[in-house]
């Protein structure tokens, strides 16, 4: 059965956006997303990065990010491939009577680079991300960050974090995956706060499965406690290191 989507008039705009963009452009945005060292996890951060890509140009960097998020939705939760999207859209534009054939067929030739952009991890990454911070139609009210992992990068993973300063409400973390990859992200301060997390603390946070479904949990990683003689040795290697000298033994 064909898959055809019926394009709302107010979403219209935005694929006129994308469309008049071209391939060229489209592969530039691609492109940048690629060189991220740190996925965004939030809708602004992702618009700042498509920005970068459009030479400033951030009103239609709003209306790429602002149409690619609920449709990498659809693909993310399984409601449709990306062959799927990508027909429902063609077979949706095919109705609109502003489109002319050639606007038909110039949205057709950016469907490589729109599959592309479907699959990017920065993407998908704040597609999951948006999920779980807040459920508001609109994507660019002012948006509460992500307050839990829960799956934002893997389902029932763990992930040991540090807290690496606070700035105002801002928690700034560094997370590190089992596999040993870091990423960066931002919490409120407060709600670590409330699970004694707070600025140069270690923590843990797990995703697990309970009866109403996948859960997160975070929880503080105590200190490790010393014994005096441990805490005598350690204090004198570092009298050493600091003096130039080298000692021998285990410490």
């Amino acid at each position: 059965m064909a898959v055809k989507f019926r394009i709302p008039k107010d979403q219209v705009p935005d694929l006129v956006t994308i469309r008049n963009l071209g391939a060229v452009q489209l592969q530039k945005i691609i492109d940048h997303l690629a060189t991220c060292e740190v996925l965004p996890l939030r809708p602004a951060n992702l618009i700042a990065r498509v920005v970068e890509s459009l030479d400033g140009d951030t009103e239609t960097a709003e209306s790429v990010v602002r149409s690619l998020l609920p449709l990498n939705q659809l693909i993310r939760q399984s409601v449709r491939t990306v062959d799927g999207v990508l027909e429902g859209l063609r077979n949706g534009i095919a109705t609109l009577p502003d489109w002319s054939p050639e606007d038909k067929a110039a949205w057709q030739s950016i469907e490589p680079q729109l599959r592309q952009l479907f699959q990017a991890d920065a993407i998908r990454t704040v597609s999951k991300a948006t999920d779980l911070a807040y459920d508001h139609a609109n994507l660019f009210q002012g948006a509460r960050i992500v307050t839990d992992i829960r799956p934002v990068f893997n389902d029932l993973e763990q992930f040991t974090g540090f807290v690496d300063y606070i700035e105002g409400p801002t928690a700034f973390v560094t997370l590190t995956t089992e596999a040993g990859e870091e990423l960066a992200g931002e919490y409120p301060a407060d709600e670590l706060a409330e699970l004694g997390i707070c600025e140069n603390r270690r923590f843990k946070c797990q995703t697990v499965i309970t009866d109403s479904g996948v859960e997160v949990c975070f929880q503080p990683i105590p200190d490790i406690e010393v014994t005096p003689e441990e805490e005598m040795s350690i204090d004198q290697r570092l009298d050493e290191l600091i003096s130039g000298c080298e000692l021998d033994g285990d410490y």
